[in-house]
Formats: C-alpha cells, structure tokens, sequence
C-alpha cells in the first residue's frame, strides 16, 4: 500500500509539473522602411519565414489563410533555431544559413503599394509569430492583425 501511495504521488507531481505551458511564443516586428526588414523575439523556435500577399478575405482566428492568398517569397533553416536568435530579414535578402524555396529561384516580386502582405515566422508545425503591413503613400504601415488594414483597396 506504501508503494502505491508513493507511485501516487509521484505521478501526481509529474502531472502538476507537465501542467506548465511552454510559452510558444513568436514575435515579429517590422521597420518602416522600403524593403522592409524584420525582426525577431520571442522564446520558441523556428525553421521558415515568409512573406503571402492577402487577398481580399481576411484570414480569422479559425481560417488563418484565405483562400486568395499567396506566399511571395519564403526562406528557410536547414534546422530550426531559437527565434531570439536569428539575424534581422531583409525582404528579398538570403541571410546566411537560410535558403530560398520561394520563388525557386530569382529574387521574389516587389511589393506593390495598396497590397496588403503578411510576414510570419514558423516552426515545424507551421505555428508562429506574424505582423501585417501595408505600403501606403510610400510608407509602410504595419498591423497585429490584418482586419487592422481594411480601408486599404485592394
């Protein structure tokens, strides 16, 4: 009975323990400059990074990708790497240790002023960190979340 009270208790101890959520957490930011460049922070880790054009759906909490959305221009870790780690992206600029997937090959399409584009971080489970932007009158303005950018034609 003692040996069970022990067994007991210390999977007991091992479920409180297994309660901690890890924090997953991805954070992009972006400058405002033209290309833009981004940054990163943030705990967990991460393997792609890419840049999709959104459409004229909005993505929601439940569909996160629209149906008229395209990826422009994506690059990737051979293995994944800590966020807080990874060197600040240029758009359309292959940092060291990353290669291209999207386009195959060539450098990806400039963004086009009016367009509104998202940029995200992902792990292998493709979860992560995103922030919206847009280029109006020459300046990029960036969103957490892209309804934040509605009044921008599309």
């Amino acid at each position: 009975m003692k040996r069970l009270a022990i067994i007991l208790s210390t999977a007991a101890a091992l479920t409180l323990i297994g309660c901690d959520k890890p924090d997953t957490a991805i954070d992009v930011a972006v400058d405002e400059k033209i290309p833009p460049t981004f940054s990163f922070s943030g705990p967990w880790w991460a393997i792609d990074f890419e840049v999709i054009e959104l459409g004229k759906v909005d993505p929601t909490p439940e569909n996160q990708y629209s149906s008229d959305q395209k990826t422009i221009w994506k690059i990737a870790l051979q293995t994944g790497m800590r966020i807080k780690v990874w060197p600040k992206v240029t758009y359309g600029v292959i940092p060291e240790g990353f290669s291209q997937l999207i386009p195959s090959n060539g450098k990806p399409p400039p963004l086009v002023e009016g367009k509104r584009y998202a940029a995200q971080a992902l792990d292998t489970s493709k979860a992560g960190g995103a922030i919206y932007f847009v280029i109006r009158n020459g300046t990029l303005t960036s969103a957490p979340e892209a309804s934040l950018l509605k009044d921008v034609t599309h």
